[in-house]
């Protein structure tokens, strides 16, 4: 009956609440959608990788230890406005990660590359490189 029409209203709300700039939103969301609505179309992977992640994040639990010994340089870059993988997310990997770097941008959101695309820039390009860090 609908069509598209009721999966693009939601893909709209769900993937624009992401991006915190309208003009920017107005842009990529469009963009975003396309590649499902393509053929072939990444929509039954994203369906399957949302289908499958609380098992899966249950299953890989036990690889933290792991991560604490994990020696190279880390940059954990999060917008402190993300309303799904928010602050506190960010703060357990950085805990997961001793030697990481953590950085919360303020006011971005779940595509912080698209908020603030300058300042990840810089935070990328500024990355120390795996001979900084002892292995």
């Amino acid at each position: 009956m609908f069509g598209n029409w009721l999966f693009r209203q939601m893909y709209w709300w769900q993937a624009g609440r992401f991006i915190r700039d309208a003009d920017v939103r107005r842009e990529f969301v469009p963009l975003l959608y396309q590649q499902f609505d393509a053929t072939p179309s990444v929509r039954p992977a994203f369906f399957r990788l949302n289908e499958d992640l609380l098992p899966m994040v249950q299953s890989r639990t036990q690889m933290i230890p792991k991560l604490k010994e994990f020696r190279r340089p880390v940059r954990i870059i999060f917008g402190d406005a993300d309303p799904s993988l928010n602050s506190g997310v960010a703060l357990t990997f950085h805990e997961f990660l001793p030697g990481s770097e953590l950085f919360l941008i303020p006011g971005a959101r779940h595509f912080v590359q698209l908020d603030e695309p300058e300042q990840v820039a810089r935070l990328i390009l500024a990355m120390p490189g795996p001979e900084s860090t002892a292995a």
